[in-house]
C-alpha cells in the first residue's frame, strides 16, 4: 500500500516543507539532464536548450537548499542523519558552486530564465549585445524540428542564449565557459543523487515511525 504524503511529509514539519522544494528541483533537474542527452546522441537542435535548462534548474536549486539550509536548524539535523553517500553528494554541490564562484551563479540565475530586454537589475540588453559581437561571423544556423513539418527551430537563438547565461567566459575564453558548463552539470547530477537519497531516508524514517 503506498504510504500517504501526509505520513511521511506532514505540513507542520520543516523538512518536509524543504524536501517537497528539493524534490521539485530534482524532478525538473533530472528531466533536462535526460533530454540534453538524447537530444545530444541524436544530434538534434533544441540540445543547447537542455542544457540551459539543467543549468538554471539547478542554480536555483542550489539556492533554494542554501537558504533552507541557513534558516532551519531541523533541515541541517536532518542532513545530517543521512548516509554517507548523502553526504558526498551533498559535498559535490557545494564544491561545483565553489569552482564556478558566486558571481557566475549569480549570472546564470538571471539570465537562464529572464529574456533579453532593456532593464536596469539584470542589464541583459549589454548582454545582447556581448555575444551578438562575438559571433558576429557565425551562420544563422537554422533545423527541422522533428515530427513538426514545415516548422523550424532557430538554433542560433539557442546557442546565444545559452551563451548569455554562462557569462563572460562564453565569449572571452571559449574553453573555460565548457568548462564551466560542465562542472555545472556534474553538479546537477550530484544534486539529483543527494535528493534520491533524502527522499528514500525520510521515507523509511515514516515506514519506520509507522511500524513502531
Amino acid at each position: 500500500m503506498p504510504q500517504l504524503i501526509g505520513e511521511v511529509f506532514p505540513a507542520d514539519r520543516p523538512v518536509s516543507r524543504f524536501l517537497l522544494s528539493i524534490a521539485m528541483a530534482r524532478n525538473d533537474i533530472e528531466h533536462a539532464m535526460w533530454k540534453a542527452g538524447e537530444a545530444n546522441e541524436a544530434g538534434r537542435p533544441e540540445f543547447d536548450y537542455w542544457v540551459r535548462l539543467v543549468m538554471g534548474h539547478f542554480v536555483e536549486a542550489a539556492d533554494a537548499l542554501q537558504q533552507w539550509r541557513s534558516r532551519c536548524p531541523e533541515v541541517n539535523k536532518f542532513i545530517d542523519g543521512l548516509p554517507s553517500n548523502g553526504k558526498a553528494e551533498l559535498k559535490r554541490v557545494a564544491g561545483t558552486l565553489q569552482k564556478v564562484g558566486p558571481k557566475a551563479v549569480n549570472h546564470a540565475r538571471n539570465h537562464t530564465f529572464h529574456y533579453p530586454a532593456p532593464s536596469d537589475q539584470y542589464d541583459s540588453d549589454a548582454e545582447v549585445v556581448r555575444v551578438l559581437s562575438a559571433s558576429a561571423e557565425e551562420p544563422i544556423e537554422l533545423a527541422e524540428v522533428e515530427g513538426r513539418p514545415g516548422r523550424v527551430r532557430y538554433v542560433f537563438a539557442d546557442k546565444l542564449a545559452l551563451m548569455i547565461a554562462m557569462g563572460k567566459h562564453s565569449t572571452e575564453d571559449r574553453e573555460a565557459h565548457w568548462t564551466q558548463v560542465t562542472t555545472l552539470q556534474a553538479g546537477a547530477a550530484a544534486f539529483v543523487n543527494f535528493v534520491g537519497v533524502a527522499i528514500e531516508k525520510a521515507l523509511d524514517d515514516a515506514y519506520e515511525e509507522g511500524a513502531a
